[in-house]
């Protein structure tokens, strides 16, 4: 079985393509089983994303430009991710599944609904708030995890999707308003950092080189004219890891993808993610995996 991945651009974009019905949309339920080292790797997009876990336990990355934080949900919790936001995400056990959604920007750009455009959506795009976060143990709030489940659920050849689609959209996005203005309304203004820029740059020219066996934080930190300290500064800040605890997190996730989609041997597969050394390899991927390369090929050829 071949894990999936997100398809992202060099400087960390998803292009996300919408559903082509007359609502403008993206649903799913996900499985990270399914996809390599069970994560969302780090991204954004232009799309409001919101997800509710529907059981085991993810977490969330959030890099909003001033800090990163980490937010743990339980099945029933939710979270909404601002467009443009840098963010990733980790399934914690195996077995995870969440259900979500991701609206355009312009959902709401109907010439009937500009009042509510500019009552109660511009406010959240200008506010600077990078997440909202709802929890199981609060009923108001759990009324959003239990929409966006019907709104996954939905069949899409129903002669009533796309009205009842409208529906939960904007009964999901009144039920986070309420909670935004009630959490948020301090929060008006956003000074983007510096440092969220810097690690996206550093990153591409990670992904970029993470084939070669030998690359160092002076050059990362040169590549993107920033210095050693600083490099390591806004990697801990952005991603809470140093840029080489990065880059090899990355080699390993890349070996996965290669270990189950293709006939290279280990050694090759060792050698194409920047491991000189194939022994090395094994005993660092069976460390973080828990088995070797040659017996995860395997489980996952049967799996």
């Amino acid at each position: 079985m071949k894990l999936k991945s997100l398809h992202l651009t060099s400087d960390l974009y998803e292009n996300v393509s919408y559903d082509e019905h007359a609502i403008p949309l993206v649903t799913c339920i996900d499985n990270f089983d399914d996809y390599v080292n069970r994560q969302w790797t780090t991204h954004w997009h232009d799309g409001f994303e919101m997800t509710t876990v529907i059981q085991g336990s993810c977490q969330y990355i959030i890099n909003n430009g001033l800090h990163a934080e980490k937010i743990t949900l339980q099945p029933g919790d939710g979270i909404f991710v601002n467009s443009g936001i840098l963010h990733s995400v980790q399934a914690l056990v195996h077995n995870t599944r969440t259900a979500g959604l991701v609206l355009p920007p312009t959902f709401f750009n109907f010439k009937g609904l500009d009042i509510l455009r500019r009552s109660s959506v511009l406010p959240v795009i200008n506010s600077g708030v990078s997440e909202i976060t709802w929890q199981v143990d609060n009923p108001a709030e759990l009324a959003i995890t239990n929409n966006i489940k019907e709104l996954c659920q939905l069949a899409t050849d129903d002669p009533d999707y796309e009205l009842h689609s409208l529906e939960l959209v904007c009964r999901i996005w009144r039920l986070m308003v309420v909670q935004f203005r009630q959490d948020n309304h301090h929060q008006l203004s956003f000074t983007p950092n510096n440092q969220v820029d810097r690690v996206r740059v550093a990153i591409q020219y990670l992904h970029e080189n993470y084939q070669r066996a030998r690359v160092t934080v002076d050059e990362i930190a040169n590549a993107i004219n920033i210095s050693r300290a600083e490099c390591f500064r806004s990697f801990k800040a952005v991603l809470y890891q140093t840029p080489i605890e990065y880059l090899n997190d990355y080699r390993m996730a890349m070996a996965e993808s290669m270990l189950t989609s293709s006939t290279q041997t280990v050694k090759e597969v060792a050698l194409r993610c920047g491991f000189s050394n194939p022994s090395y390899f094994s005993s660092e991927f069976k460390k973080r995996v828990g088995m070797t390369p040659k017996k995860y090929r395997q489980t996952k050829q049967k799996g």
